[in-house]
C-alpha cells in the first residue's frame, strides 16, 4: 500500500474543521429495535431464504449462458466481418467475468454468513 503524508495531514485538518454529527442514545435504542425486528422476521422466514438462494444463482447461470451463448451468437450474426467476433468477443468476455465476480463474492457472502467458510471460535 503507498501512504501519502500529505493527503492524511490534509484529511486530519479537514476532519478537525467539521463536526461530525453523533447519534443519541434514542437514536441507537431505535436502531437496535429494528434490527432485532428483521432479524426476527429473517429467522420466522427461513424457507424464503432457501427459495432466495437457488433462485439468485440460477439467475447469474441464466444470464451467463445468455452472455455466452445468445447475444454472443446474435453479435456474430447482425455483424458481418471479423469486427464481429472481436466486438462479441470483447462483450461477451467482459460481461462474464463481471457475471462470474458476482457468483464468487455472492457464494462467500452466503458461506460466510451461515459459516460455512470461517468457523466460529470455539470456547477453549
Amino acid at each position: 500500500m503507498k501512504v501519502h503524508p500529505d493527503e492524511f495531514a490534509m484529511a486530519r485538518e479537514y476532519s478537525s474543521t467539521h463536526d461530525f454529527e453523533h447519534l443519541d442514545p434514542e437514536q441507537i435504542h431505535q436502531v437496535m429495535v429494528r434490527g432485532r425486528e428483521l432479524h426476527k422476521w429473517y429467522r420466522a422466514h427461513t424457507l424464503l431464504q432457501r427459495r432466495h438462494q437457488p433462485l439468485a444463482i440460477g439467475s447469474i447461470f441464466a444470464a451467463d449462458w445468455f452472455v455466452l451463448i445468445a447475444l454472443a451468437r446474435w453479435f456474430v450474426a447482425a455483424v458481418p466481418g471479423i469486427w464481429a467476433l472481436i466486438l462479441a468477443a470483447i462483450f461477451t468476455g467482459t460481461v462474464h467475468s463481471w457475471l462470474v465476480y458476482s457468483l464468487t463474492i455472492y457464494s462467500l457472502h452466503e458461506g460466510a454468513a451461515h459459516n460455512l467458510i470461517f468457523f466460529p471460535a470455539r470456547a477453549a
